[in-house]
């Protein structure tokens, strides 16, 4: 039923979509705090929940140096 439900109202790239807005997600002028959620946020969603290397490398890797 799940999978019945997300054909008919998720778009066909919808989960490429997620993989690029967690590749490009920058902390930018956000703090800490909110950058860690819409990671995690992402992450679950694009189904990469998993607290591997990878993972960690991709969060230290754009936070803001002068923090």
């Amino acid at each position: 039923m799940v999978n019945k439900m997300k054909a008919k109202f998720m778009s066909k790239d919808y989960q490429l979509n997620l993989f690029k807005k967690l590749q490009n997600l920058r902390q930018q002028g956000m703090y800490v705090k909110e950058y860690t959620k819409e990671f995690y946020r992402l992450s679950i969603r694009a189904g990469h929940a998993n607290d591997d290397m990878e993972n960690v490398a991709r969060y230290i890797n754009v936070l803001r140096d002068d923090i």
